[in-house]
């Protein structure tokens, strides 16, 4: 599942994804339907940030 908004037509704003259990899985930014960032979840906690470049950051799976 996905909510988020659209502007003309497009991706805008703060998307967010979640599993079939309600889970967030990936919180994602778009400005008019090109992708700002990234950010992947597991158990709450943000483990891969991906951002406007492409650029990957892994953060490990405990949060620090």
């Amino acid at each position: 599942m996905e909510k988020g908004h659209y502007k003309n037509a497009q991706k805008n704003g703060i998307w967010y994804y979640y599993n079939e259990n309600g889970l967030l899985l990936k919180k994602e930014k778009f400005i008019l339907g090109e992708s700002q960032w990234q950010l992947f979840f597991e158990k709450g906690k943000v483990t891969k940030i991906i951002d406007k470049n492409g650029k990957v950051t892994e953060r490990s799976k405990c949060g620090c």
